[in-house]
């Protein structure tokens, strides 16, 4: 953000850096004030010399990458999609949901450019040999992937192309034995879904390190950002909504 060069030397001693928009002047050669829409491409100079400044690769502009308040979780992908970047938190009842309703929740936005066919996983809750457990994937064709472990796995996929650089907010939730996804408060899927998810493993968001045999398995982790995770024992969600944005 505000990119300038100049042909004098502004700055000679420790000083404030301005905290507003420069103002071009006869000693500024380039100014770029990068307040174009998001995803814009365009990069316009702002001195009197309007060069062309042309974007290379994935250059372009984006706001701060937040969702909602000041901050938002970032995973790094610690490489192609095959790190331990992730949040973890300690196995425990209140994820235990036996047969009652339940939602999960969040805010997400993929950085990763995926190949491969790798997934990378937004949240992931199972136990370690009787594959109980539920899980979200963000596929690397911009599909999504629900995984529902009652005994065995059973996969929904979600046949879309959500993109990467790009907030949705995914909402899982059961009632009465029928769950739904919806991906933007737009339901996606609706299915019986009246299993026992008990995971026995810590609950990951951006995650999957399964334990086979005693050892933990890497497993593909998210890169990008999630905001306001909620894991609710309730079904928030029954019918088409607009995601919170506070």
């Amino acid at each position: 953000d505000e990119i300038r060069f100049s042909n004098t030397a502004r700055y000679t001693a420790d000083f404030t850096p301005s905290t507003t928009a420069f103002t071009t002047d006869a000693n500024t050669k380039l100014l770029i004030h990068s307040n174009e829409s998001s995803e814009s491409t365009t990069f316009t100079d702002s001195s009197s010399n309007t060069h062309t400044v042309t974007a290379v690769g994935d250059a372009k502009h984006l706001p701060p990458v937040k969702k909602i308040g000041t901050d938002a979780v970032y995973y790094d992908g610690s490489g192609a999609g095959n790190g331990n970047t992730y949040l973890q938190v300690t196995d425990h009842t209140d994820f235990d949901f036996g047969t009652g309703d339940f939602t999960i929740e969040t805010w997400a936005y993929q950085t990763l450019s995926a190949s491969g066919g790798a997934n990378y996983h937004v949240v992931w809750h199972t136990s370690d040999t009787d594959q109980h457990g539920i899980g979200l994937i963000w596929k690397a064709n911009g599909n999504l992937e629900l995984q529902f472990g009652n005994g065995s796995w059973s996969n929904q996929v979600i046949s879309n192309t959500y993109n990467n650089n790009q907030w949705y907010h995914f909402a899982l939730s059961r009632s009465g034995g029928t769950a739904k996804f919806y991906v933007d408060g737009v339901e996606v899927f609706s299915g019986t879904r009246n299993g026992t998810y008990d995971g026995n493993q810590s609950l990951k968001f951006g995650g999957w390190r399964p334990v086979a045999n005693g050892a933990e398995i890497l497993g593909n982790t998210f890169q990008g950002y999630m905001d306001e995770m909620r894991i609710s024992d309730s079904a928030r969600y029954t019918s088409a909504f607009t995601p919170s944005t506070t």
